[in-house]
Order: C-alpha cells, then sequence, then structure tokens
C-alpha cells in the first residue's frame, strides 16, 4: 500500500516557529606570539533570525519555507501558512511552497 499523498494540506503538515541565533562573523586579532585567537566572548555578537518550518505529522520531518530577522514578519508568515494548511490540498500546499521537489 503506498504512502497517501492527497487530502488537505493540514492533515500532513503544521507550522511552526524557530528562533535561531546566528554568530556574526569573527574578527581576528594579530598577536606577535600566536599566529590567530578568537574575540573575547562578550565581543562576538549574535544576530537573531526566525525560520518558519514546515513538519510532516507523520515523520516529524521538518522543512524550511522562510527566514525572517523580525518577529512579527515571522508571525505574518506562519499565519499566512496556517491559513493556507486549512484552505489548500497537499499538492497545492506542497507547490505553494516548493515542498514538491523534495
Amino acid at each position: 500500500m503506498g504512502e497517501r499523498t492527497f487530502g488537505s494540506a493540514d492533515d500532513f503538515y503544521r507550522i511552526r516557529i524557530i528562533r535561531v541565533d546566528v554568530p556574526d562573523e569573527l574578527e581576528w586579532e594579530w598577536r606577535d606570539d600566536i599566529l590567530w585567537r578568537t574575540p573575547e566572548a562578550d565581543a562576538q555578537l549574535t544576530t537573531l533570525r526566525y525560520r518558519i518550518e514546515v513538519v510532516d505529522k507523520d515523520s516529524s520531518e521538518a522543512r524550511a519555507i522562510a527566514e525572517v530577522e523580525d518577529p512579527g514578519a515571522a508571525r505574518e508568515v506562519a499565519e499566512t501558512a496556517d491559513e493556507d494548511l486549512a484552505q489548500l490540498t497537499k499538492r497545492q500546499f506542497d507547490a505553494r511552497y516548493g515542498l514538491d521537489a523534495g
């Protein structure tokens, strides 16, 4: 029996937002006694990003559909995707969010 591939998208997927701390590029300092070293820990900065993912309800496999820096924008993308889950078939949802390729 084959895997079911038709029906409402919300039967197959759920949406989640993941907060990702992306470290800013480190700057290397020159020292005569060693070739390189990392900056002090408190000098390292991070950029917050928010990844919106579609999670397969059966396998728990997650695939990113968007990544933004603003939490409000992340909520908007997630709400739109949730609305699409309720209104679209799995095939339509896969096509809209580029999930049918893999």
